[in-house]
């Protein structure tokens, strides 16, 4: 009976464990949107391939959050030109930020008046949500920067590729520049150095925050107080013993204590445990970094747009789903088996769909429209290229049920 009740506590607990199940979906489909090659075809078909192709366009654009795609009837960007629907779509990302800002300040005061022993907790679920809106928004702001500042040469001068009549470094460009500087590109450098120093007590779970929306100043800031640790340390290296003499042993561990008050260690709260559960949940301890990983497959991929050559672009993103697929099946960063399974399957679809977009773009490329059996075979790609989705998500059904089956205590 012990054992019985043992097994089904084994149980509770394995399910209850984040498996990064839902972060593998998102950055598949996001990955997936940042290569999409559009080629026109001749489409013999069906109204199945249409209608596939609609709802994985919006579970795509919810998941993307691609403003560009909203139904024109109920969107406000219907007057807009490409300029201004790409800075309604920034505005929108920062707005999400905003109204979540709001949220936590609200109801931190209505908890405070009403019920302060959970306060803590409530600020831990808001703060681990706000961690949740940085991870999976980042993929949206770094597609609008790059794509922002592609540009192409027309006669004698460059122009934005989305819109020939912008002239490239236009005011709002200049902006984009900025922002790629100070957030897009420094970002996963954040993620890689602020998980650690959190980890390890170094800093707050304030600071971290302040980090997730400002990462260069927190960049540079650890480069300063690293600058300050080493120099006190090694100044206080140099000091004689003698120096101690006629000194309580008290005083003397206080003042060799000095090197710890430098690093301005403060034991984790709560809220830095919740922000450390989203982040290192599902991944092992030697991957407890793997977050920032994440963040620079991302970056890499977006970074892609800023190539005019449609071709070589496509080419590039399929060499980087090579390393990304070889890269996990080396570390296999997650706890759970099953996930590291259903990670490389996401991984390996992915570069298929790479593939499919990469022969799509040589079309492009050369100015051809596929003929004759290209179009059947370009018609089925396309209809492969929307399922693998659903072939994703059914996979980690199975392998979920698969374990639940398995986990289950014999005779119950």
């Amino acid at each position: 009976m012990r054992c019985k009740n043992t097994n089904a506590q084994n149980l509770e607990t394995e399910t209850s464990i984040d498996k990064g199940y839902f972060g593998i979906v998102v950055f598949f489909i996001q990955s997936a949107v940042v290569m999409k090659v559009q080629l026109e075809v001749e489409s013999s078909s069906s109204s199945d391939k249409n209608s596939l192709d609609k709802l994985h366009s919006k579970i795509s654009d919810f998941l993307n959050i691609d403003l560009s795609q909203v139904s024109y009837s109920i969107c406000p960007l219907v007057n807009l030109d490409t300029t201004g629907k790409m800075i309604y779509q920034f505005i929108f990302l920062c707005g999400i930020y905003f109204c979540w800002f709001i949220s936590v300040s609200l109801i931190h005061i209505c908890q405070q008046a009403l019920k302060r022993e959970s306060l803590l907790v409530l600020k831990s679920k808001f703060i681990s949500g706000f961690i949740e809106i940085v991870k999976y928004t980042y993929s949206g702001f770094a597609q609008i920067t790059f794509l922002s500042l592609t540009c192409i040469k027309l006669a004698s001068s460059y122009v934005w590729k989305l819109d020939g009549t912008v002239k490239c470094l236009s005011s709002w460009q200049i902006i984009a520049l900025i922002f790629m500087l100070t957030y897009t590109i420094p970002f996963f450098a954040f993620m890689s150095s602020g998980i650690t120093l959190l980890k390890k007590r170094e800093i707050k779970t304030q600071l971290f925050l302040v980090g997730c929306v400002f990462p260069l100043p927190f960049l540079l800031w650890n480069v300063g107080r690293e600058i300050k640790m080493r120099f006190a340390y090694s100044k206080i290296k140099k000091i004689n013993v003698s120096q101690f003499e006629g000194k309580s042993p008290n005083r003397i561990e206080d003042y060799k204590k000095k090197s710890n008050d430098l690093s301005s260690i403060d034991d984790v709260d709560s809220h830095g445990s919740a922000i450390l559960q989203v982040l290192q949940g599902p991944y092992k301890k030697e991957a407890s970094t793997w977050e920032a990983v994440i963040i620079l497959r991302r970056l890499s991929l977006s970074v892609t747009s800023l190539i005019s050559n449609i071709f070589i672009q496509m080419l590039l993103n399929s060499l980087l789903c090579i390393f990304f697929f070889g890269h996990h099946l080396v570390v296999k960063p997650f706890v759970f088996s099953g996930s590291n399974r259903i990670e490389s399957l996401s991984l390996s679809l992915l570069l298929i769909a790479a593939i499919i977009n990469l022969s799509k773009s040589s079309f492009i490329e050369l100015g051809l429209m596929p003929t004759g059996p290209f179009i059947d075979i370009f018609n089925i790609l396309e209809v492969f290229e929307n399922a693998v989705l659903f072939v994703l998500v059914g996979f980690i059904i199975f392998i979920e049920i698969r374990f639940k089956l398995s986990a289950r205590p014999k005779g119950s």
